[in-house]
């Protein structure tokens, strides 16, 4: 049953939700926008331009567009910092997102601690599930005992009470999804709390 909803609801965000591939560059800044990209681009062409024809009209027009690409930069730097600095005053962010924040206004970089990609049999692997998967059979190869014979023992069944069934209402399943957390990573299901919280919102 479970099983069923879940891939009914990630189907559903499949076709409906629109996506699209884009490159993440890690240590791209954060104030850097697509308005200050596209005039990086700009002025680097004009530069090549001005040193191709070396004339004072293409080196005036560089002047002009690298002044501003500096002042956009310097405002936007200006408004990030400030944005930062109003969501530590506000204090409205759990622990977690507060240092965060207080990492990026000090500079200081937090620990990366994800697994980087896994070179098996000169393929990389890049899933995290695979990588779980690879990891875990090259821990239990380096086990040479031989358990093929081995017996389980029986353990004595000493619980005084059993779950036979768990019984859920309407109201206890909108109670957990209005208190979910979006930001939050995806389970072990692979939906993303985001969808949870905003299909809940339209029931």
């Amino acid at each position: 049953m479970t099983a069923n909803i879940t891939h009914i609801i990630l189907d559903a965000a499949d076709k409906c939700i629109p996506n699209k591939i884009i490159t993440v560059r890690k240590d791209q800044p954060p104030w850097l926008t697509n308005e200050i990209k596209k005039k990086i681009r700009k002025k680097n062409r004009i530069h090549k331009t001005a040193k191709r024809r070396d004339n004072s009209k293409d080196w005036n027009k560089f002047k002009k567009i690298r002044n501003e690409v500096t002042n956009l930069v310097r405002k936007s730097k200006e408004d990030f910092n400030n944005s930062l600095i109003k969501k530590v005053i506000d204090n409205n962010s759990s622990n977690k997102n507060w240092w965060k924040i207080v990492n990026q206004i000090t500079g200081m970089k937090s620990r990366d601690t994800s697994i980087p990609p896994l070179l098996i049999n000169d393929s990389l692997i890049f899933d995290d599930i695979d990588k779980a998967n690879e990891l875990n059979d090259f821990f239990a190869s380096q086990s040479n005992i031989d358990d093929s014979s081995s017996i389980l023992p029986v353990i004595p069944f000493n619980a005084s009470t059993t779950i036979n069934e768990i019984e859920l209402n309407e109201t206890e399943v909108e109670d957990i999804l209005s208190i979910i957390n979006p930001p939050k990573a995806s389970g072990p299901d692979l939906i993303n709390p985001k969808l949870l919280k905003r299909g809940f919102s339209y029931s």
